[in-house]
């Protein structure tokens, strides 16, 4: 087996430490964004429900892919900030790379699924009344100033 000589990477303690503070920095926002987006999440998708509206239900489908996609981020950003070894020498850095692949996968997933539901209901075969409330449009009102900030 071919033994390998790659350089040895080392980081200045500033450097080091400038990179730990931006994970810390990034995991907090992550996490702030996936809660707001789980009470989203839950508002359209009780709105979506209670009112038969097939577009409120895709709305939080989408931000349920958020939410996912906040969880791929923060479990990413932990594997990515680990510090080189023997394998890596050069870092983990390409695990971003291989999360843009999930999240996009995630998306695609969730588009399928609308297009579904709505062709099924073009064509006829799945119907239901949307049914418009104060409470659903409460709920849709609320999602969207808290999507202002997400």
């Amino acid at each position: 087996m071919l033994e390998r000589n790659w350089p040895k990477v080392k980081k200045s303690r500033q450097a080091a430490g400038e990179e730990d503070s931006y994970g810390r920095e990034v995991r907090q926002v992550l996490g702030i964004t996936l809660a707001l987006n789980l009470v989203v999440v839950a508002g359209k998708l009780v709105a979506g429900l209670r009112a038969g509206s097939l577009s409120v239900i895709s709305d939080a489908l989408h931000s349920s892919a958020d939410s996912l996609n906040n969880i791929v981020g923060l479990v990413i950003i932990r594997l990515a900030r680990a510090a080189p070894d023997e394998e890596h020498p050069y870092g983990h850095h390409k695990f971003e790379t291989v999360a843009t692949f999930a999240i996009a996968g995630f998306l695609l997933v969730t588009a399928f699924e609308v297009a579904v539901g709505a062709a099924k209901r073009l064509l006829g075969w799945s119907s239901s009344e949307v049914e418009v409330t104060s409470l659903t449009v409460g709920v849709m009102v609320a999602t969207v100033a808290v999507n202002i900030f997400v």
